[in-house]
């Protein structure tokens, strides 16, 4: 599994780039000057602000050239709408998990069946 990945920096800055092993590279660029980029290394510390996980390093690559490409305003736009896009699916999820749970009606007693296990 490959990752594409956006870190945000101490002075607010947007750092882009991909990787095989997202944690790793998130620890490499806070804490290891041999492998962590000159400009990350200089903007300590990082925060990982969005990824993306890909079957193939060809598309990670691919995705991280063409964010690269983007304005630093439209990539705080992408943020805005990915983290939209991102809580509206956890509230569905959650709506979901909530609507599929058994409802007792007020007053009804808890199965036995529950009560002779323990």
């Amino acid at each position: 599994m490959y990752y594409f990945y956006i870190v945000r920096c101490n002075n607010n800055s947007l750092y882009c780039g991909q990787t095989n092993n997202l944690n790793l590279r998130i620890y490499e660029h806070n804490f290891d000057k041999k492998k962590a980029s000159k400009y990350v290394w200089a903007h300590r510390p990082v925060v990982l602000v969005y990824s993306e996980s890909f079957k193939t390093r060809a598309l990670a690559m691919y995705r991280e050239r063409e964010v690269k490409r983007m304005s630093k305003s439209k990539k705080e736009s992408l943020l805005k709408c990915l983290s939209i896009e991102n809580n509206k699916v956890i509230v569905q999820d959650l709506a979901k998990d909530l609507s599929l749970r058994p409802r007792r009606k007020s007053g009804e007693a808890i199965s036995r069946d529950r009560h002779a296990r323990s």
